[in-house]
């Protein structure tokens, strides 16, 4: 048998999902809708109907209103109410003034749709036949067992006299099989039925009775707990009405249904929104939430932070609240593709309460009702400032390295592991007469001379495996063929996992420098051999000198003639020891610069000396062989002319141009008018050529040497060393 209802909903959405639950059943249902209560009038008016389904707020009507409305012109027809999870209150309302059941919006299937038609129109039946019971006592007693033998819901009587002492009640057999209980249990005894009312809930429920009953109230209600046999709890809903006969006397009648799926399920929904509620509230993810005019109705306390603002502050805001004029206009395109229904990942530029901007990443999604209209969006957002930040930096760093490395006025070059060119600078272009273009991603075998290229290769190999070049001497090829010598330095490049990614590589011209080496080279050798001859003829002549003075002071008699002599013999051992002080560094002429450890010459010089305090390890200087005698005279010119001296320091200064190697000892110094003297040849207390020689043996690969203390506070020599004539080197690895 088909069972027609008649549907008075005005959302289309709505009335969809409720059509679709009516599929759902699988039962005889045919449905009929209308969308404002006007035209339901009407259609009922004409049409007959097992049920009514009615939205208490419509287009032309609203509130409790909605239903008085319909039941006083179709009281007879069991109507069912249809409301939000916020108006459950005025459901109950609607459901104590006659309603047969209340459906929530959201949380209606099939199968409890079904369940809650039919029952409506069984107890609507059961209400209307207990009416018509009552006209005939007998007729009504009969048709009354009849009726509740055939319904699952409790139906139950109770009997007031006009004292309003109980005088009589009847509970239907129902109840027993409710509870779980042997048939017969309960009986017609309220108070045994009141004895498996849970105890929270049983006061109320029987001061809601004997109100009732007090006030004849029609279609009261009452939800409360059963609990059964077993230890399990039901969650029923009691209606009742009461009426005074003329005979003074007060009953009460009504029904007791079993809610207990439709509270779990309204259980399970609340507990999932809880759940889903914190798990939304202690995200590290901002989440935000528009309607579809853009307005902000929800936001996390993590989207309130990350912009400065609390969640109240937020709420009720438009979207463009939190954005700049040029934000708008890409929100607005953003928001035109959300219209659409599209969804997409994007950054985005927010501005902060305190006028900062706040760089995020959003995940956002449009929200669409069930016919498929734009509702709104939502987003999750995470805040990327600080890694925008990073990017930038970088971006910048790598710029200013890039522009480092083309500029640089050193030769610069990287090679990947294949030997590959893959930077070439401006510098490297003026040393090799190539362009950068006509060597990236060529093999680097092509900058070197064939005859060296071998050995030159090798030395590659050996910066692949990890060998580190510190002023490593390798030929280079022009472009037009002509060979240059270059001093070369290399730090490999490796990735994360050890893998070697490139060799970056400087380089510093040495060939006009080693051609001039060699040439001072050459006229050493020369020097050191008319040196040699000269000195050798000079000795000669010395011990032929001190012959004859001896033989004279050994012939003189006249005293005055004997002080003469022997101020000529002085002079001539004067005149020995220059000859023999030359005689010192005639041989390290001959040899050619090399490197040395500063520290270890400053050792060897002062050992059994004045203590030093040394700051130059791991510092090496491509100098003269004299360079210890360097230090030694330093050395002897503090002890000699300090006066005062106990202590030298040493230490380094770099700067763009070099180092400069400083000695300074606490003695009392050099004069002003002196200063510039002292490298003189021939001034000083001595020889005259200490400092003069320290200075010329310096020279030879470019060092330069002053005096820049201040008299009275000390001597101070600067050792300034040019670039690419020193070089840092690990102690443990010197």
């Amino acid at each position: 048998m088909e069972i027609k209802i008649l549907l008075i909903e005005d959302n289309p959405a709505d009335a969809r999902l409720i059509k679709e639950s009516i599929q759902d059943t699988h039962d005889n249902f045919h449905l009929d809708w209308k969308e404002r209560l006007s035209a339901g009038i009407l259609f009922l008016e004409e049409t007959d109907v097992d049920a009514i389904l009615v939205d208490l707020n419509l287009s032309d009507s609203r509130g409790l209103e909605t239903f008085t409305k319909i039941n006083e012109k179709f009281s007879e027809k069991p109507i069912i109410v249809l409301t939000g999870l916020n108006d459950k209150e005025l459901a109950y309302r609607a459901v104590r003034e006659g309603a047969q059941d209340y459906l929530i919006k959201g949380e209606v299937d099939g199968r409890l749709l079904g369940r809650c038609i039919r029952y409506s129109i069984e107890r609507k039946k059961n209400e209307i036949a207990l009416r018509e019971a009552n006209q005939a006592e007998q007729a009504r007693k009969t048709r009354y067992k009849q009726v509740v033998s055939m319904i699952s819901d409790i139906v139950w009587r109770y009997d007031v006299n006009s004292r309003g002492e109980p005088v009589g009640s009847y509970i239907s057999p129902v109840a027993d099989r409710m509870l779980g209980l042997p048939d017969g249990t309960i009986g017609d005894s309220f108070d045994k039925y009141f004895s498996y009312v849970h105890p929270d809930d049983l006061p109320a429920l029987q001061k809601m009775l004997a109100e009732g009953i007090r006030k004849l109230e029609k279609d009261k209600t009452a939800e409360y707990r059963l609990q059964k046999a077993g230890g399990t709890t039901l969650w029923v809903r009691s209606r009742g009405s009461a009426y005074r006969e003329a005979d003074g006397q007060v009953k009460a009648f009504g029904t007791t249904s079993d809610i207990t799926e439709r509270k779990q399920a309204e259980e399970d929904l609340h507990e999932s929104e809880a759940k889903y509620r914190l798990l939304v509230e202690n995200l590290n993810e901002g989440i935000w939430m528009i309607d579809e005019k853009a307005v902000t109705t929800f936001v996390n306390p993590r989207m309130a932070k990350m912009l400065g603002y609390t969640k109240e502050e937020m709420l009720g805001k438009h979207l463009f609240s939190f954005m700049d004029e040029r934000g708008e206009q890409i929100a607005m395109q953003k928001l035109a593709l959300r219209q659409q229904g599209i969804g997409e990942q994007h950054d985005f530029e927010f501005m902060h309460r305190d006028g900062t901007r706040i760089y995020a990443r959003l995940e956002t999604s449009p929200l669409l009702d069930i016919v498929g209209n734009y509702r709104g969006a939502l987003a999750g957002v995470q805040d990327i400032t600080e890694h925008k930040k990073a990017e930038e930096a970088l971006r910048e760093t790598k710029e200013y390295l890039d522009k480092l490395i083309s500029y640089a006025n050193a030769p610069i070059i990287v090679w990947d592991p294949q030997r590959r060119i893959t930077r070439f600078n401006v510098a490297f272009e003026r040393l090799t007469g190539y362009k950068a273009e006509e060597v990236l991603g060529k093999d680097l075998s092509m900058l070197f001379p064939e005859a060296s290229r071998e050995d030159s290769l090798q030395k590659i190999k050996s910066s692949h495996q990890g060998e580190q070049w510190v002023s490593v001497e390798i030929p280079v090829l022009k472009k037009n063929g002509e060979e240059r010598i270059v001093l070369w330095n290399s730090a490999n490049i490796y990735a994360e996992s050890g893998k070697l990614q490139a060799v970056i590589a400087q380089g510093q011209d040495i060939t006009d420098l080693k051609r001039t080496a060699d040439a001072l080279q050459l006229a050493n050798r020369k020097l050191q051999l008319l040196s040699s001859i000269t000195r050798h003829d000079i000795l000669n002549q010395i011990t032929v000198l001190q012959i004859y003075l001896e033989l004279a002071k050994d012939h003189s008699v006249d005293t005055s003639s004997i002080e003469y002599l022997e101020k000529l013999e002085s002079a001539t051992k004067e005149i020995l020891r220059h000859v023999e002080f030359t005689r010192q560094y005639e041989k390290p002429k001959a040899v050619k610069p090399t490197w040395q450890a500063v520290s270890g010459a400053i050792l060897k010089a002062s050992f059994g000396k004045l203590p030093v305090r040394d700051e130059c390890r791991g510092l090496y200087v491509y100098a003269d062989p004299m360079l210890e005698k360097v230090f030694s005279n330093l050395m002897d010119n503090t002890i000699r002319h300090g006066e005062r001296s106990t202590l030298v320091h040493t230490y380094y200064r770099t700067f763009k141009e070099g180092i400069t190697i400083i000695w300074e000892d606490d003695g009392i110094g050099i004069p002003e008018d002196e200063k510039k003297k002292i490298f003189l040849r021939g001034f000083g207390r001595n020889t005259g050529l200490g400092l003069f020689l320290c200075k010329e043996s310096l020279s030879s690969t470019g060092i330069e040497i002053t005096e820049t203390g201040k008299y009275g506070e000390g001597a101070r020599f600067e050792i300034t060393v040019p670039s690419g004539m020193w070089r840092m080197i690990e102690p443990d690895k010197g």
